[in-house]
């Protein structure tokens, strides 16, 4: 805490006191020595004369701490007292107001008061920020808003998040917010995971705070540094997801211990939070990535289609449903690990011989579909006639041919008011009813829904 008194024997003594209660007491004379101290020197609570000379009264000494500070526990002190000044006071951010001679069981008092009020204020910064960590999901938004609560929770410019790579990939994910970002990255890279690469030596595995002005890479190449940072290691059930730093800028104050202990807290969240949204972000990849063939799901292709605007689709939308013709018999003869070989080689012929923007998906064991968005029915046959064609040539040992089906609508795919999973999935059954007539007309070719005739017609 800071003690701020003209009188040098008062200031001594009450600050002897508080000593002996366990406080770590800073004295100064003037408002503008306790202002210079706390801004290189975090306070968590201040007792200040009211009557101050030199330009600085206590009214302004108050005020400029709470600027500083607006979480520090400021009380106002004076042997003047009247009601007007002490509203004043309390108007301008003041904890509380006491007379001297100050009594020390009174001031006392107080200050638990305020200590209590500032680590309850804490502590709903934490509960609000893990609470809204661990709701979001989102990996890519989820690492902004680490940042930008790290900031706040440890009152600090800059934050950086360097988070372990994916198997196979040596190089660091590292991402940072704040006062002179991408410095902050190369100067976190230089300093926690070894110069230049970030790859010679291991990152500590222990939290750190201390001065990083004497270490190498603290500069980077334009002369700014940073001085004084302070590192969590983001672990969950013994593994290390990476590192959450805090950075702050040449003579600024040090981390506090409350700030430290804050910031301990907040990482393990942020670590929880992280993981997480990592599980799920895997779980997500399954249930819209097929294993087997790399393609898309069904739930991916209506989620395409549930994120469709009603003018999105004005020129026409079309689905392909395929499916490997005899593709039992394959299983059959040569063993279900060739029949996957054949899925996965159909499944890149897919690809191949669709466009960029169409969505292919494996939807069954050996039925695929592709929605086709913008594409008019003659389009979206000759896209089918150039798959079954690609398919038929280009697969060997054994070699397969598929069976296509064509449904088509014109104009936008839904109107306003209309369910866009319904109409597609309407849209797939007519797909499905012109494959199977495919089939039934001797497999290896496409046929077309017409909805005015209600029937499939083949092609060519």
């Amino acid at each position: 805490m800071l003690v701020v008194d003209e009188d040098e024997a008062d200031a001594n003594a009450l600050a002897a006191a508080l000593r002996a209660e366990g406080y770590d007491v800073a004295v100064v004379k003037s408002g503008a020595e306790a202002a210079s101290l706390a801004r290189n020197r975090r306070f968590d609570l201040a007792v200040t004369d009211l009557c101050l000379d030199g330009g600085m009264g206590g009214i302004d000494t108050l005020c400029a701490l709470k600027e500083i500070d607006d979480a520090m526990g400021v009380i106002v002190a004076t042997a003047f007292s009247s009601i007007d000044s002490a509203i004043n006071c309390l108007k301008r951010g003041a904890w509380d107001y006491v007379q001297k001679p100050i009594r020390l069981d009174e001031l006392k008092l107080q200050l638990e008061r305020a200590l209590e009020h500032r680590k309850l204020q804490t502590a709903v910064e934490l509960y609000e920020a893990s609470h809204s960590l661990l709701t979001s999901l989102s990996s890519e938004d989820l690492r902004v808003h680490v940042l930008e609560m790290a900031r706040r929770v440890l009152r600090s410019p800059t934050a950086v998040l360097l988070l372990h790579p994916p198997p196979g990939d040596p190089t660091w994910e590292i991402q940072a917010q704040g006062d002179y970002a991408s410095e902050a990255v190369t100067v976190a890279r230089r300093v926690f995971l070894g110069a230049p690469g970030g790859e010679d030596t291991a990152p500590p595995h222990v939290p750190w705070s201390g001065r990083i002005i004497d270490r190498a890479g603290a500069c980077v190449a334009d002369g700014h540094c940073f001085e004084r940072a302070i590192l969590y290691p983001l672990v969950v059930r013994d593994r290390s997801l990476g590192l959450l730093v805090a950075l702050r800028q040449a003579h600024a104050p040090a981390f506090t211990v409350m700030e430290e202990q804050r910031g301990g807290i907040f990482a393990v969240q942020a670590a929880l939070a992280l993981d997480n949204a990592r599980i799920y972000a895997a779980l997500e990849h399954i249930a819209v990535v097929d294993e087997l063939t790399g393609l898309h799901s069904r739930r991916y292709l209506f989620d395409i289609v549930r994120r469709t605007r009603p003018d999105e689709t004005v020129t026409g939308t079309s689905f392909l449903m395929i499916d490997v013709d005899h593709f039992k018999n394959v299983n059959d003869r040569f063993g279900h690990a060739v029949g996957d070989r054949v899925l996965r080689r159909v499944a890149e012929l897919l690809v191949t011989a669709t466009r960029n923007n169409d969505v292919v998906a494996r939807v069954g064991g050996e039925e695929f579909a592709v929605l086709l968005p913008h594409t008019d029915e003659e389009t979206a046959t000759d896209v089918a006639e150039r798959v079954r064609a690609a398919i038929a040539l280009h697969t060997h040992d054994p070699q397969v041919t598929v069976s296509v089906g064509v449904a088509s609508v014109q104009g936008a795919l839904f109107k306003h008011g209309e369910d866009p999973i319904e109409r597609a999935a309407t849209l797939m059954e007519h797909a499905d009813a012109a494959l199977y007539r495919a089939k039934r007309a001797g497999r290896n070719r496409v046929c077309v829904w017409r909805e005015r005739k209600r029937e499939a017609l083949e092609v060519g």
